[in-house]
């Protein structure tokens, strides 16, 4: 069978200076997240303007909107002008990324990452990768999603493979949560959504993200490395198995959906990752959260960890960000590199 380019392919990157331009006029948009919560929008970015399903080369801000309408049934308040201090702007219709929890499903000896695993009272989630701190070789960890391992106000610190539902035995555990960053909902700031949880003496676990290759603590994402480039990645998540993408936004400020013992709220990420499937109907589904990113060989380089995602787009944290936290509580708060 023949198989299609997909549009949405491309390479060249763009001018780095435009990048550091688009980039300072968002730092420049003060109050954004009060903004844009009331209304249509949800989300801006810095990436490439889409032309009729084609990434074109022009940089642009990038506003995510629930709904994008013709300008006749929009009332003059809420026309926006076409640019932000010269930068163009390109309306993005997209749903709210939505926090990923619920085809890698099975019990695994030794743990595969890109597999189920979550905290017993979560319904699915990924395993990332199992890493070790920076400060004290040897110690083993398996890194996922904050909202995987540590959900809001859940009792005890369990961490079992498969995930709850995936199995529906008793809980075969395999770690302790020991560190997390807490999800901020409302408008206050959060820029990683991780954990760490210490794995049983003796649980043996791998790197190895099969046709991805392995995991190497010298071959990751740096800051300033790649922006402004097309990077084609791919994942190994627990529910849509390997897929891939490409980054169309390098710095996006998004608000999220996040399960709580509540109901569903919503949480504002910044600096955060876009990718859209590439050649695949979609990047990233619910169970897919805790996924490690990675760019397709050669390179074969770390990019982020997945943390939401729609049909259309998902939100990845870059990974620099998630191997080193630097929070002011007890648990947020650490170092680690890949084994």
């Amino acid at each position: 069978m023949d198989v299609k380019e997909n549009p949405v392919r491309r390479t060249t990157p763009f001018p780095f200076e435009d990048y550091i331009a688009v980039q300072q006029v968002i730092s420049n948009l003060t109050g954004l997240e009060q903004a844009i919560a009331p209304g249509n929008a949800h989300g801006v970015g810095i990436g490439f303007r889409m032309v009729n399903g084609r990434l074109t080369d022009q940089v642009v801000v990038r506003l995510y909107v629930f709904r994008k309408l013709p300008k006749k049934l929009l009332s003059r308040s809420s026309l926006l002008s076409s640019d932000v201090d010269g930068i163009p702007i390109d309306i993005v219709e997209s749903d709210i990324p939505f926090a990923q929890t619920g085809i890698n499903t099975e019990w695994t000896r030794p743990l595969k990452m890109g597999y189920s695993a979550a905290h017993v009272s979560v319904g699915a989630g990924t395993m990332g990768a199992v890493v070790e701190d920076v400060n004290s070789p040897g110690s083993q960890y398996l890194l996922s999603c904050s909202h995987v391992l540590a959900p809001p106000r859940a009792p005890g610190n369990a961490i079992r493979q498969p995930s709850r539902v995936d199995d529906f035995g008793p809980p075969r555990q395999i770690a302790t949560l020991e560190k997390f960053t807490e999800v901020k909902l409302g408008v206050q700031v959060n820029h990683v959504d991780a954990a760490l949880a210490r794995l049983f003496p003796g649980m043996l676990a791998d790197n190895d993200l099969g046709k991805l290759g392995r995991l190497s603590p010298l071959n990751i994402l740096r800051p300033g490395m790649a922006e402004g480039q097309h990077l084609r990645v791919a994942k190994l998540g627990r529910t849509t198995g390997y897929t891939e993408g490409i980054i169309d936004d390098w710095h996006c400020n998004e608000r999220i959906t996040v399960d709580t013992p509540e109901g569903p709220c919503t949480a504002w990420f910044e600096e955060q990752l876009s990718v859209a499937p590439d050649g695949w109907p979609t990047f990233s589904e619910a169970g897919d959260s805790g996924s490690i990113v990675v760019e397709l060989k050669p390179n074969g380089r770390a990019i982020g960890m997945v943390i939401a995602g729609t049909f259309g787009r998902s939100i990845v944290t870059p990974i620099y960000k998630v191997l080193k936290v630097q929070g002011l509580g007890p648990h947020d708060h650490w170092e680690v590199r890949f084994i």
